[in-house]
């Protein structure tokens, strides 16, 4: 079955008050319009509901705008007002969010509150004397613990219960040849990264990202979870597009540990938009996204004040090695301790991106940044479609913006 979503009233908001013209960051005249419009080439697929994108380029936003609905608009719906999405519109960014708690470690190792090299049983007393114990800290950020996946719980909502979770994880054993090749963690690592991170800063997660990025850079939502006044402007999440053959459908089930479908309905859950799940439950807008990624890409300063050691973020951003297949993916995959990273010709975002960084988040959130060209992007959407039309669309979006942002 194909699922896919039709507007009947084409809706689009500018941020006019922070996007800069193309000249004034080097960029050719027309081209920030000819971006745009291969985003809303990927809107008109009709897989989207909503779609926001920011670009930022030389320090300064180029592009901050959304297309769309907060929820899928019909036709029973004419006559109503629909909620728009808006540029300021909190989206979940799904497994991006791993590179949000990655820095949060970086941070506290600056903070000489963490270190990469000890084992997890070093600060979490109660893995002490189990097998995740001996799991050092960079293994978790670098894909290579070998902690099995969430599909090894008795359900998916033990997500919401902290305690349970790391309980089962403390009595997994790690999978052999762990050190040999990455094996992507979907959820798992998040929550001993979380753990580790409360633990050693004596407050939550929250709190600690609240204090070392949200606040230091401005931001009204970036952190995990929401407020409570603020779930009621969060967009919801759909499955869309074509019904993926078995094969595909058995391929992402073991990546993620459950069904597509199961994925997406967790994440309009409310318990999902008020708890905190490390790896998978960051609430951002991109235009916040992208300042995160210019901190990053800044070395740990955002507008000349330091947000993290410069060495540790220069540590986050080191390649673990060259192209290894990614055991879980079965793809080829370029990890740092925090960041998925590109390659020359060709890479994850798009050609000649060695000094890009980012991440991906389920199937349609894409973050990322680049050090050469001082560029950070940021597209989320809330359709999640495994094939499509916009299969061939992305590959152009990222060419496109490698063109143009040098």
């Amino acid at each position: 079955m194909s699922r896919t979503f039709q507007d009947h009233m084409s809706c689009v908001t500018v941020d006019t008050h922070v996007e800069t013209s193309e000249s004034e960051v080097g960029m050719a005249v027309g081209s920030k319009e000819k971006l745009w419009s291969v985003v809303e080439q990927l809107y008109q697929t009709g897989l989207f509901p909503g779609l926001s994108f920011c670009l930022r380029h030389q320090n300064r936003v180029v592009i901050n705008r959304s297309v769309g609905y907060l929820s899928h608009y019909t036709e029973h719906d004419i006559g109503t007002k629909p909620a728009k999405m808006t540029p300021d519109t909190p989206l979940c960014l799904f497994s991006a969010s791993k590179m949000v708690v990655a820095m949060a470690v970086h941070y506290l190792v600056g903070e000489r509150l963490l270190e990469l090299e000890r084992e997890v049983g070093y600060y979490l007393g109660d893995f002490k004397h189990a097998d995740v114990g001996r799991l050092l800290l960079r293994d978790l950020l670098t894909h290579r613990a070998g902690i099995p996946s969430l599909s090894e719980f008795d359900s998916t909502h033990i997500i919401f219960d902290t305690p349970a979770v790391l309980s089962k994880i403390g009595q997994m054993t790690p999978q052999k040849g762990k050190y040999k090749s990455p094996a992507y963690h979907a959820v798992t690592a998040g929550f001993l990264l979380g753990a580790l991170c409360e633990k050693v800063s004596g407050q939550s997660l929250r709190s600690l990202i609240d204090q070392a990025f949200c606040k230091p850079m401005g931001m009204k939502y970036f952190n995990y979870g929401l407020a409570e006044l603020q779930q009621s402007l969060c967009a919801v999440n759909y499955v869309t597009g074509p019904t993926p053959p078995k094969l595909v459908h058995f391929w992402l089930s073991r990546i993620l540990g459950t069904g597509i479908d199961d994925v997406v309905a967790l994440s309009n859950h409310d318990r999902f938009l008020k708890s905190v799940v490390p790896a998978v439950n960051l609430f951002a807008t991109p235009e916040e996204i992208c300042r995160f990624l210019q901190m990053v890409s800044d070395r740990g300063y955002y507008e000349g004040r330091q947000i993290i050691k410069p060495n540790c973020v220069e540590d986050a951003l080191v390649p673990v090695s060259k192209f290894e297949i990614d055991k879980m993916f079965l793809l080829p995959v370029r990890y740092s301790a925090g960041f998925m990273l590109g390659a020359n010709p060709v890479g994850l975002w798009g050609p000649f991106s060695e000094h890009a960084f980012g991440h991906i988040g389920f199937t349609t959130k894409m973050c990322w940044g680049n050090t050469k060209t001082n560029t950070m992007v940021a597209l989320l959407m809330t359709g999640n479609p495994i094939l499509g039309a916009h299969l061939k669309i992305l590959p152009r979006l990222l060419a496109e913006i490698s063109r143009y942002c040098r």
